[in-house]
């Protein structure tokens, strides 16, 4: 059986269709049969504040930048596989993540910042515990801008009386994998009620 890799879990398993890797692993979530079982349903809106999910009338190219999508009320920004499942379940139902598109601008560039792998690019950098604060610090060039922070608390925290820390990781990333889209479902509804107030 594939080793488990408990930072790919976090960022990358898709409850909405588990990859190969991670049912290889046995990983709990991976292995639930039924989509209905892996991510959270619909909820009862009040009437006339649902989202409604609007496609483009074509899909962004690779090369476009933000300057194409202009005249939004409101963007969120996630940052797990499962996390955005969980956020398509919600205010996208019918277009899951799979129908979405992808944001690839200048996408080569950056994906080499990301491989340092905790030895964090060395001293005098800028670090911050999660990517909340980074966004909140590139806003701060717009200040016509609102944003808003609303934290995710699909991370279990987990006992560690044995001081192993691997072990307590590769549970904490099973329990990610069966829950974590459902317990994101609270902070996809803050979200809605924060957008909602703000454009209404």
């Amino acid at each position: 059986m594939p080793k488990l890799n408990v930072d790919d879990v976090r960022l990358n398993y898709n409850p909405e269709r588990p990859q190969e890797r991670f049912k290889a692993a046995g990983l709990a979530g991976a292995l639930v049969k039924d989509a209905s079982d892996r991510l959270p349903s619909s909820v009862p809106w009040p009437a006339g504040k649902a989202p409604t999910p609007t496609p483009l009338p074509a899909a962004p190219a690779a090369t476009d930048d933000l300057t194409k999508f202009k005249g939004y009320d409101a963007v969120v920004v996630t940052w797990t596989s499962a996390e955005a499942a969980a956020l398509a379940a919600l205010f996208t139902p019918g277009y899951l993540t799979s129908a979405w598109y992808e944001y690839r601008h200048n996408v080569a560039t950056y994906v080499p910042l990301s491989t340092d792998y905790y030895k964090l690019q060395g001293p005098g950098h800028r670090v911050c515990d999660m990517g909340d604060a980074m966004v909140g610090q590139a806003l701060q060039t717009h200040p016509n801008l609102k944003w808003f922070a609303i934290r995710n608390a699909s991370d279990p925290q987990m006992p560690n009386p044995n001081h192993d820390i691997e072990a307590a990781s590769k549970a904490a990333a099973k329990i990610y994998s069966k829950y974590g889209a459902f317990t994101t479902a609270a902070s996809v509804i803050a979200s809605w009620a924060v957008i909602d107030a703000i454009i209404n």
